[in-house]
């Protein structure tokens, strides 16, 4: 096998002449004949592993006037190196999610990490990734009953309204993606919106619980949002995690101290009747949360249309998503 029909002839008739020694012509045409064999193997021999083409056994391919003169498509180097990066991609991403199944997402189980890359969220980050939405109202609204529904009604929320004091509109930033716009002109000191529908989380169950209950891309925005940060006697664990439920969640933060326009403070409003209800032991855990929320303030004076920028470096503590368990 492996030998071509071409070269198995050449050594027959080689053969068959060496035989015949009636005269001294034809026994050095026998030799030469035999030498033509051996060339003829060896020249065969060599084609068949260079182009891996068919042996003696395979029956050579007919070729047809028409595909002969038929043109044959370039080829697309193009559409090889895409073919090639796609390949490549999809190699890292099963390699991601060996790592990383879904199997460990559940309730009780899953990091920060393990959601983000099992909901694909870095896929957003991509330049070519398409504009994020700018949610509405019902949305929030949606995001208010669900986190009620799980923490518990202690913590429900009123479902018509937003944390701002002022007139504001969502809107698309050139660098910074969806961010918020002062709708007016706004005083240095004006106080611009509270945390009065923020999700508290002190649990990891409760938020593994939270990112499950709503469709992906949704909880992919929600752990962009969410805010760790630390607690100082309302979590067990020393850390709380935040999500602002309302525009307040697309409040970017400065590139700089001097871009940030926005400052948080204390809020200052308790009562006589809170102070009273502390003293004697009455004071509501709704009531005792609020007081101990805090409000932005205006930095200093903001023109309609300003983008309204805080700065995540005075609140942000990502550690607390560690410490509830996530």
């Amino acid at each position: 096998k492996g030998v071509s029909q071409r070269g198995a002839k050449c050594t027959i008739l080689g053969l068959t002449l060496r035989v015949n020694r009636q005269s001294a012509i034809m026994r050095e045409l026998s030799w030469m004949m035999l030498v033509v064999a051996a060339l003829c193997l060896l020249i065969d021999t060599s084609a068949a592993a260079a182009d891996g083409q068919v042996t003696s056994d395979d029956p050579p391919k007919t070729v047809t006037a028409d595909e002969a003169d038929s043109p044959q498509p370039p080829k697309d180097d193009n559409a090889t190196q895409t073919n090639e990066t796609t390949s490549n991609e999809k190699t890292a991403k099963e390699g991601w999610m060996k790592v990383l199944r879904k199997e460990f997402m559940s309730v009780d189980l899953g990091t920060v990490d393990d959601f983000w890359i099992n909901f694909e969220c870095y896929l957003s980050r991509y330049p070519s990734a398409p504009a994020r939405p700018l949610w509405d109202d019902a949305m929030w609204v949606y995001l208010r009953g669900l986190y009620t529904s799980i923490v518990g009604p202690w913590a429900s929320m009123h479902l018509l309204e937003d944390g701002f004091a002022v007139p504001v509109y969502l809107g698309y930033h050139p660098r910074m993606g969806r961010g918020v716009f002062a709708a007016q002109d706004i005083a240095k000191g004006t106080k611009i919106w509270d945390e009065q529908y923020s999700a508290e989380f002190t649990e990891a169950w409760q938020m593994r619980t939270f990112l499950l209950s709503v469709p992906q891309d949704l909880a992919c925005d929600l752990l962009q949002w969410c805010y760790g940060m630390k607690a100082e006697g309302s979590s067990p664990h020393g850390g709380v995690v935040y999500c602002d439920l309302d525009m307040g969640s697309f409040l970017n933060t400065g590139s700089s101290v001097d871009d940030v326009n926005l400052v948080e403070l204390p809020q200052s409003n308790a009562t006589v009747s809170d102070v009273t209800a502390t003293t004697n032991g009455k004071l509501t855990k709704t009531r005792m949360e609020e007081l101990g929320k805090h409000a932005t303030y205006a930095k200093r004076d903001i023109k309609a249309g300003e983008q309204l920028l805080t700065n995540y470096a005075e609140f942000d503590f990502d550690h607390a998503w560690r410490l509830i368990g996530m």
